[in-house]
């Protein structure tokens, strides 16, 4: 058997890019028995949630299945669901991220204070990651004497190497988040100026001049129960940063990392294998709450920046 393609557990896929329903087609190739078996391979070997009698339960009856071509993309994706949790998901050849329409951060500056609308971003690489990441980056060399307010409200995930390469200049270390497997390996992200990596995965190699540039500078960081995924471990890596304060609704809860999978019929098998945790080792299985919790964020949180303000 030919082994599936494995990419980078530090992709968390938007939340809209998930959510698929119906059969896979049945000109989709290969062996049925087959593509289960290689599927729950992968889920039994670093699926988060791959242990006790409930994965058990739903690998046996995965490899026992008798069920037509066009059926087996409904086996994987329930045994996924145990395996991996509802961050997991199966999609059909090209589905990957075409639900994300494709935006750059973009900035304001008002009387002191910087405000970066910081979107998803799906790409894995090319001009769309290089143009996202230039944007965040050019962005933060304005000037915001009273600080920067970061609004995640509106990030449903993605590919976290851009987005965490585009704010370098927000962060105040180089390791500000970690991946932690169900066998309890921690595997940290770090941030430099040669781009974003997560232990010997390369990630990101992009030049960042900018790093860690206004760490040390006040920031407030918005969310909301939309903010998923990738958005929600840019927060993570927020977390524990000295003079931040976070504004908004507890957010979607999608607080995990993802290995995308490509499989031998040509779907794609996004398996969650582990937690998204801060510096600390804190992990967050049902979202991160703010600090502030309010139904006006972005009016809270300019008003803690100018409290803080020299005059």
């Amino acid at each position: 058997m030919v082994p599936a393609v494995r990419a980078s557990v530090a992709f968390a896929v938007a939340v809209v890019a998930v959510i698929v329903t119906g059969c896979a087609p049945s000109s989709a190739g290969g062996d049925g028995r087959a593509r289960i078996t290689e599927a729950i391979a992968l889920m039994d070997s670093g699926g988060l949630f791959a242990t006790g009698h409930e994965w058990e339960t739903a690998r046996d009856k995965a490899l026992a299945s008798d069920v037509s071509a066009d059926k087996v993309s409904n086996v994987i994706r329930e045994a996924v669901l145990v395996a991996g949790g509802p961050h997991s998901a199966l999609l059909f050849p090209g589905e990957l991220g075409t639900s994300v329409v494709m935006r750059e951060p973009e900035a304001t500056i008002a009387d002191g204070i910087g405000v970066l609308a910081l979107p998803s971003i799906a790409a894995i690489g090319g001009d769309h990651v290089t143009s996202y990441v230039a944007s965040g980056t050019a962005a933060l060399k304005a000037p915001a004497e009273c600080g920067w307010v970061l609004d995640l409200r509106e990030n449903y995930g993605g590919n976290m190497y851009p987005m965490l390469a585009a704010i370098a200049a927000l962060l105040d270390v180089d390791q500000p988040m970690k991946f932690i497997d169900r066998k309890g390996v921690e595997t940290p992200v770090e941030v430099t100026a040669d781009g974003v990596s997560s232990g010997n995965d390369p990630g990101l190699e992009i030049s960042l001049d900018s790093i860690r540039a206004i760490g040390a500078g006040p920031l407030a960081v918005l969310t909301s129960d939309r903010t998923a995924s990738s958005g929600e471990l840019v927060a993570i890596a927020l977390t524990g940063r000295p003079g931040t304060r976070s504004f908004g609704e507890t957010t979607h809860g999608f607080t995990t990392g993802n290995e995308v999978y490509q499989l031998l019929d040509g779907s794609t098998l996004l398996l969650t294998e582990a937690w998204a945790a801060n510096r600390d080792g804190t992990i967050f299985p049902d979202g991160i709450t703010p600090d502030t919790i309010t139904e006006q964020p972005l009016d809270e949180a300019q008003a803690w920046l100018r409290d803080r303000c020299d005059p």
